[in-house]
């Protein structure tokens, strides 16, 4: 019985030490995310006092990044852009990466003239308004799907090729 008690306080020791190193590591995630809130307010600050002439041209002012605009109807962009978004509603997933958008495009007939289709696909996506990435987890819409869920504890982000027959998790 003393084995048993043994046993079980070195596994609640082990659960114990597990769920420590995720505190540490999140409240990590917190002070990162922090300091990035802390430089766009500072960085928000210096564009109205030195550039913007207006809150309101804060993001809006012509500058060498191209603003994401929709894609023009017809296009390309714009077919490969609602595969995309046809991918997240059938797979259900907040994030999806590259590999497995082109694949499913592939699936369903979206055909994409490039040498370089993952080069291609993130580039249209880049440019999208309704696309977001976010590394290492792929690509997520800027809005919910219906059909998806907004939890990703109950969504996770589809990774390692999960729609692919390879099926090895990445590093």
């Amino acid at each position: 019985m003393v084995e048993v008690i043994t046993l079980s306080l070195t596994h609640i020791d082990g659960d114990i030490a597990r769920i420590a190193e995720k505190i540490a590591r999140l409240q990590a995630e917190i002070k990162s995310a922090e300091m990035e809130a802390n430089r766009l307010q500072e960085f928000r600050a210096m564009a109205l006092r030195y550039g913007a002439k207006s809150e309101s041209e804060i993001g809006h002012s012509e500058s060498a990044v191209e603003a994401k605009r929709v894609p023009r109807a017809g296009s390309q962009a714009a077919t490969i852009g609602d595969g995309c978004v046809n991918a997240f509603r059938a797979i259900s997933a907040t994030h999806i990466q590259t590999p497995d958008l082109l694949k499913f495009l592939h699936d369903t007939g979206v055909n994409i003239s490039s040498d370089n289709k993952a080069g291609y696909l993130a580039s249209v996506l880049s440019r999208d308004p309704r696309f977001v990435s976010e590394r290492p987890y792929g690509w997520r819409l800027t809005e919910i799907v219906p059909g998806g869920s907004s939890d990703p504890a109950i969504d996770p982000p589809v990774r390692g090729g999960l729609l692919s027959d390879d099926l090895e998790e990445e590093p």
